[in-house]
């Protein structure tokens, strides 16, 4: 599985002082260990350390008080596989040629597991994905990792995708190794996720965001779930969802008349997720502490996306608003962060200004002493509470030829917002624009700025134009990968 290449630029330091014995060249430093943690599906505003004033995440909020924030963070695209093509190898989706259902990391790209091999790491992964599925190997993702284990990872799972499991096998791994060299581990959960409407799930009649008990109706009372999530026609589970988004683009149905209970009910099963989740994941880092791991492991926890819930148009994660494309981005670097906690000062200090998830691999590299390699197009964050980044224009966009004729692309610059997107049956892009302090969750377009609304098309359409940095790749999708991509509502 790991691509043997040597990372460009990888130097031996070794200090000779006065009195030292050079016939024997001094050892480098142990590297931190590396865990990265994506939550599929899990926007930023549903998290307590952002704001959100249900108790979802507090094990999260702690790693967040231990660590740092990063407070503005946008992923290139509202589905999966873009973006964590981006996370995991620092260079923007769009730049790697991802236009396409079937596309896959180019081979020349750079990959954050190469380089930590290539620097010496045990590197493991188990992801919620089939192999020709969305994070799956056969689509590059597997590049530099020594196991990269797909979903399912355990047999008769009621809901096909479980951090529990997920967990587990990480724990296990964990528990097994000789420790004689740094680990990097990643973890792609589905948790969060509508589910795919596997035959357990419709047995039992769950609910499109659904969890076992005690997790099940935490944030929602189980009375108001009385609609029947699954239709003959519709489908079940995500598939529903998907089948509602088709009848509002089509104008069949009519968003604004959705039922609030059902809404509800909704975001309710999505937050139950968000806590089981956060739960589970706090099992893993008790695990690091008993191992004696915690301090000298750099734990990085993000998503792919975020979600929808009718605050625009539509359902899930087809569009481009801030909603789906704001991402959490909580690091906790490896020896702590210098200087007073949050709880110590009585302030939070997370870092504010525009970052993307392509600056997820460098800000790895450079942190635990790797090297960056050549191609990486995202920037190395500070590891500092309260660091001002620099002003810089963040691209995001959605494409899925040939299932979706529907397009949208946005671009965030320093105060404004260009959402730029073709609704329904119209096939013009119909631009948008919004003001970034004074209407963050984008619910007010701006009329009255034309010179900037045409400056921000301006950059879109220079940024449109930017041919891929590596030959695009597809793969043949075959009938395990249509499956998959068939229950979770991507293909007819």
């Amino acid at each position: 599985m790991s691509r043997l290449v040597l990372t460009a630029g990888l130097l031996l330091v070794v200090g000779v002082g006065a009195c030292r014995d050079t016939s024997k060249p001094a050892s480098e430093p142990r590297r931190p260990n590396v865990l990265l943690l994506s939550v599929d599906t899990l926007r930023a505003d549903h998290l307590g350390c952002y704001g959100y004033p249900k108790d979802t995440s507090p094990r999260l909020d702690r790693l967040a008080a231990e660590g740092i924030r990063y407070q503005t963070v946008w992923a290139p695209a509202p589905w999966t596989l873009p973006s964590h093509a981006t996370m995991l190898t620092g260079v923007h989706a769009y730049d790697l040629g991802m236009r396409h259902k079937s596309s896959a990391i180019p081979e020349a790209a750079p990959h954050l597991a190469v380089a930590l091999h290539d620097a010496g790491y045990d590197t493991a992964a188990w992801v919620d994905s089939s192999a020709n599925g969305y994070v799956g190997a056969e689509r590059g993702f597997g590049e530099g990792f020594d196991e990269y284990h797909h979903a399912p990872h355990a047999k008769d799972l009621t809901y096909k995708y479980d951090m529990a499991v997920t967990a587990d096998r990480a724990i296990e791994w964990l528990r097994k190794r000789d420790g004689s060299r740094p680990f990097f581990v990643f973890l792609h959960t589905k948790s969060v996720h509508a589910l795919p409407p596997n035959q357990p799930c419709i047995d039992q009649r769950c609910l499109p965001y659904d969890k076992p008990a005690p997790y099940r109706f935490h944030f929602f009372p189980e009375s108001i779930a009385t609609r029947v999530w699954s239709d003959p026609e519709m489908g079940q589970g995500q598939q529903y969802l998907w089948a509602l988004n088709a009848s509002f683009l089509d104008g069949s149905r009519d968003p604004r008349g959705f039922p609030e209970n059902d809404l509800a009910v909704l975001r309710g099963g999505y937050d139950d997720g968000i806590f089981y989740t956060d739960e589970v994941f706090g099992r893993l880092l008790d695990t690091l502490t008993e191992l004696g791991l915690y301090d000298d492991t750099m734990i990085v926890v993000t998503a792919d996306h975020g979600e929808g819930f009718l605050e625009h148009n539509l359902l899930m994660h087809q569009e481009v608003y801030e909603q789906l494309i704001h991402v959490p981005l909580i690091i906790k670097p490896a020896g702590g962060v210098p200087g007073k906690t949050p709880q110590e000062t009585g302030a939070e200090l997370p870092v504010v200004g525009p970052a993307e998830l392509a600056d997820v691999a460098p800000t790895v590299l450079s942190a635990v002493g790797v090297p960056v390699p050549e191609g990486v197009g995202g920037q190395p964050l500070p590891l500092e509470r309260g660091a001002v980044l620099a002003p810089r224009e963040i691209f995001a966009y959605y494409l899925f030829p040939p299932t979706f004729t529907y397009r949208a692309f946005t671009l965030r610059g320093s105060d404004h917002t260009l959402v730029h997107h073709n609704f329904g049956a119209v096939e013009t892009l119909h631009p948008e624009l919004y003001s970034n302090e004074l209407d963050p969750t984008q619910h007010y377009p701006l009329s009255d700025q034309p010179e900037i609304l045409e400056r921000l098309q301006k950059h879109l359409r220079e940024r449109l134009a930017r041919p891929p940095l590596y030959p695009p790749r597809l793969v043949h999708e075959d009938a395990e990968a249509l499956k998959e991509l068939k229950t979770l509502g991507y293909v007819d």
